[in-house]
């Protein structure tokens, strides 16, 4: 939306300002949503006006908010959640905030970061004609509940991609590639931490939701808040079996690595110990003295070589017997 600031003299010289403002407005059957995006102070004082917000609100939507939380403003409903959304050109995930603030007639959405899924809806929402008379249907608390549940449709997607990638590192893990997975898993571990960051407050939250929606929009409107507080606690759900899944991957492609490596030092240990004794003759036998026995005598060579490979030898059978080998 373009805002056209005129009437601003400065030295008898009309001075015409364009500001450019990150609000999209879609209004249907009385229903008004406006979706704004990384808002500025003029942009919050506009909608402070226009739908008459609590100061509280519009201090509040100045900056992110790090806690989720629903506040109950008179007739005004003010809700903070998160969502974890993979970032694909970064490759992490990263957890966005997500306002709403509630009247019986609008909604108001603020995200200080493009949110792909609630953009596409509301494209959606501009586009398709049918779609928008199911959304924008008797107060705008079906609207809120048709995002919601829209989010957290996304956030299984994001769950099931997770899972995927578990599968994968599954199959690499036990196919010998530990070193290689290590890496992968401590990503994957931050990616579930960072969900679980998001989403593990939500269903607080949405508890109390639940009981302030009722005040607003009337007990009719109960069952679908029970509905979003139900699919709230399927993600939670599929997120713990996720990270307990991880967190079991980790620890054994840890103890795979730390097997693998104990191996390779037992190979390096009983060739030291192989070679102690060859290097011993060999030391002995190449010392600069006149009374060296067998040096000198006729096939002294072959008899220092015949010592040293008993030598080795018996060292073999030693580690054999010992059952290191």
């Amino acid at each position: 939306m373009l805002i056209l600031l005129q009437d601003l003299n400065l030295r008898s010289t009309r001075i015409v300002v364009i500001l450019k403002i990150m609000i999209s407005t879609i209004e249907k059957n009385g229903i008004t949503w406006v979706n704004v995006k990384s808002p500025l102070k003029e942009d919050i004082e506009h909608l402070k006006e226009k739908f008459s917000i609590h100061e509280l609100i519009s201090e509040e939507l100045s900056k992110p908010t790090f806690h989720p939380k629903v506040d109950l403003y008179n007739n005004h409903l003010y809700l903070i959640l998160h969502f974890s959304i993979f970032n694909e050109s970064k490759g992490v995930n990263k957890n966005l905030e997500i306002d709403f603030v509630l009247g019986n007639n609008f909604i108001i959405t603020v995200n200080y970061e493009a949110i792909k899924p609630l953009e596409d809806f509301a494209e959606k929402c501009r586009t398709d004609l049918e779609f928008q008379e199911k959304i924008f249907f008797r107060h705008s608390g079906f609207l809120l509940f048709n995002i919601l549940r829209l989010l957290y449709q996304f956030s299984i997607k994001e769950l099931d991609m997770i899972q995927k990638r578990i599968d994968g590192v599954e199959e690499e893990i036990f196919a010998g590639k530990e070193e290689k997975m290590l890496k992968i898993l401590s990503l994957l571990r931050r990616d579930i931490l960072e969900f679980g960051r998001a989403i593990v407050t939500h269903e607080s939250v949405l508890s109390s939701l639940e009981k302030s929606g009722v005040i607003i929009f009337g007990g009719e409107f109960s069952p679908y808040l029970r509905e979003v507080t139900s699919e709230c606690f399927k993600i939670k759900n599929l997120f713990a079996n996720n990270k307990d899944t991880i967190e079991s991957l980790y620890d054994t492609n840890d103890s795979l690595l730390s097997a693998k490596i104990n191996e390779v030092m037992k190979v390096l240990t009983i060739m030291a110990f192989v070679t102690f004794p060859l290097m011993l003759f060999s030391s002995v036998f190449g010392m600069n003295t006149e009374n060296t026995p067998i040096t000198g005598s006729r096939n002294d060579f072959w008899i220092i070589v015949g010592i040293m490979i008993a030598g080795a030898t018996g060292m073999f059978y030693f580690f054999k017997r010992k059952k290191w080998l």
